[in-house]
C-alpha cells in the first residue's frame, strides 16, 4: 500500500472531481498518514483525470484487500507467545507464562535436560 501511494505522489496537490452527472457513481474519501504527513482526498469514481484514475485504483485495491480478509474462512494457526528456550532441528521449545527470573533459570537448566524423552 505504501509503495502504491508513494508512486502516486500522494503528497502532491491533486486536482480531483467530486461531482458527476451520474448519481450511481461511487464517491471516495481517503485519509493518508505516512511518515508524519497527513493528506485527505475526496473524489468521485467518474473522475477520469490522471490523479482521479490513480487514486481510484488505489481505493479499489484497498477495498479488495479488506473484502479478501473478510472472506478468509481458513482458521489461522494458533499463535504462541512466550520465550524460545531451545531450537533444534524442526522443534521449538517455548516457555509460556514465564517471568524473566523463570526464563533465566530455565535457559540455563534446559542445557542439562534430555528433552527427547518428553512427550506432551
Amino acid at each position: 500500500m505504501y509503495k502504491r501511494l508513494v508512486f502516486a505522489n500522494y503528497l502532491a496537490e491533486k486536482d480531483l472531481e467530486t461531482t458527476c452527472e451520474s448519481k450511481d457513481s461511487m464517491n471516495y474519501y481517503l485519509k493518508v498518514y505516512i511518515n508524519g504527513a497527513k493528506r485527505e482526498y475526496r473524489w468521485s469514481a467518474c473522475d477520469q483525470s490522471p490523479d482521479g484514475v490513480e487514486l481510484t485504483k488505489i481505493a479499489e485495491y484497498i477495498i479488495q484487500q479488506s473484502e479478501n480478509e473478510k472472506k478468509q474462512s481458513e482458521k489461522h494457526e494458533v499463535t504462541v507467545q512466550g520465550y524460545v528456550l531451545q531450537a533444534k532441528d524442526d522443534i521449538l521449545l517455548i516457555g509460556e507464562g514465564l517471568n524473566m527470573l523463570d526464563y533465566e533459570w530455565l535457559k540455563d537448566e534446559i542445557q542439562h535436560m534430555n528433552l527427547r524423552c518428553l512427550h506432551f
